[in-house]
């Protein structure tokens, strides 16, 4: 991949995440840019940045809310019966998310089968709500919409 790709992704993310409703989040591109770089050099997949900002803002809104937000912004070994893994921050949470979408759902589902449904390798579901994989295409719309508008 061209090295200004990670660039353009962190240019992207902040402009998505520089909208009034996020405010407060610690999120930044620059964060999103290193751990998806960092994940494609490692597995050779590309973790698109609207899955990733659709996944973080309907788990934590941004890292803003919820049981671990500031240090797991997607919610990674949050489970609906409690808290299974614990990070010492946030570019661990961040990294942890962007590996296992990597290695866990997209190595083996393109992204269009995850989303109409968002199960790993093994069968498991990322979220427990039913209607996950809709909300989280349709918001991916939405964010690719707002960032092909012009500044």
């Amino acid at each position: 991949m061209a090295k200004n790709i990670w660039a353009e992704y962190s240019k992207l993310a902040n402009k998505y995440l520089s909208r009034d409703v996020f405010k407060g989040t610690s999120l930044t591109g620059s964060m999103l840019a290193s751990a998806a770089k960092k994940t494609y050099e490692t597995t050779g997949i590309f973790v698109p940045l609207e899955l990733a900002l659709s996944q973080a803002q309907f788990e934590t809104s941004m890292g803003r809310k919820g049981r671990n937000p500031s240090e797991n912004p997607f919610n990674v070994g949050e489970y609906d019966e409690g808290t299974k893994i614990k990070f010492k921050n946030i570019s661990e949470g961040i990294n942890s998310y962007y590996k296992l979408m990597a290695n866990d759902y997209l190595k083996t589902k393109p992204i269009d089968k995850l989303l109409t449904d968002f199960t790993n390798f093994r069968g498991n579901r990322y979220a427990s709500d039913p209607l996950y994989e809709q909300k989280i295409s349709g918001q991916m719309n939405f964010i690719r919409n707002f960032l092909q508008k012009g500044e």
